[in-house]
């Protein structure tokens, strides 16, 4: 397996218009339970191998600084760390300190990613998100002061009353920021969500028009329907690799591992996958994978 990924599954408020697995209740035993799972899951696989790591959820940074220490000193006694080519790690705003940032950085993240969505305190009450300004505003400075090699936005268009002005605005803090890569997601709304029974309705022509200014917006580029990176050197290693049909090994309930032929999909519940419930095989023909 060249790429591995580690879904940390706990957020303290999934927002509206999110379709992956998370929980929202979960104890500190439990984490910790959480963290020995992976570490045990990691003793019975060959992880020599791997030219990425990309830790996502969930929100990795909600694990308390003691939690996301042992869960990185983990990781570096089973997988060659200092080998890798990208090591990618997400986070939200309100969850992001320098202290976590720091140990990060100590343990040989490259790379990070902050869920900010918008910058609009407006636009992200409309899809639940109830990060508070000043959380975004500071984790941005922190980043700032102290940087990672690689830094990366999630940004959402397409929301309900968002102007192309908005986005604009949206995309210029992003390069205020000193991101060398940003994200942009359309926004859809996922039948499982929050979302879907307020019956929000897209303004497609309005989410044309800034996926195009997204495209525009230099000095990015645009490698990928949502994904933008300064240079070749600024794109995400390991989304190439997994988007291009490389190997995967996925650790945690919703992760999908891919060996070059078959996908093995994990249980999204966390009870069952800490009881050792088996993947779901999605096993087709050659022809039916490459279409």
């Amino acid at each position: 397996m060249k790429n591995l990924y580690i879904h940390i599954p706990f957020c303290k408020r999934k927002g509206d218009y999110c379709a992956f697995y998370s929980e929202t209740v979960c104890s500190a035993a439990q984490r910790s339970d959480y963290i020995d799972c992976i570490g045990k899951r990691l003793e019975t696989v060959d992880t020599h191998n791997f030219e990425t790591i990309y830790i996502g959820g969930g929100t990795p940074t909600l694990l308390e600084f003691n939690e996301l220490e042992k869960f990185l000193k983990i990781l570096h006694k089973y997988v060659a760390v200092n080998n890798l080519k990208e090591f990618s790690v997400e986070s939200n705003p309100e969850t992001l300190t320098m202290d976590k940032i720091m140990l990060l950085q100590d343990y040989g993240v490259s790379r990070l990613s902050m869920g900010v969505q918008s910058f609009s305190e407006k636009h992200r009450l409309t899809l639940g998100r109830y990060t508070a300004q000043n959380a975004v505003e500071n984790a941005v400075k922190l980043l700032q002061s102290k940087p990672f090699k690689h830094f990366n936005i999630d940004l959402i268009y397409g929301i309900p009353f968002q102007t192309l002005a908005d986005f604009s605005a949206d995309l210029k803090r992003v390069y205020e920021a000193g991101c060398d890569h940003f994200s942009a997601y359309n926004l859809t709304v996922e039948e499982q969500t929050a979302l879907a029974g307020e019956g929000i309705e897209i303004d497609e022509e309005a989410a044309c028009c800034m996926y195009e200014a997204a495209g525009n917006f230099k000095p990015y580029s645009r490698y990928e329907i949502s994904n933008y990176a300064l240079n070749e050197n600024s794109q995400c290693l390991h989304n190439k690799n997994v988007w291009q049909g490389e190997t995967l090994l996925g650790i945690g309930p919703s992760a999908a591992s891919f060996d070059g032929i078959d996908r093995r999909i994990e249980i999204d519940d966390f009870e069952k996958f800490m009881h050792g419930e088996p993947p779901e095989d999605d096993i087709i023909s050659a022809e039916e994978r490459q279409n």
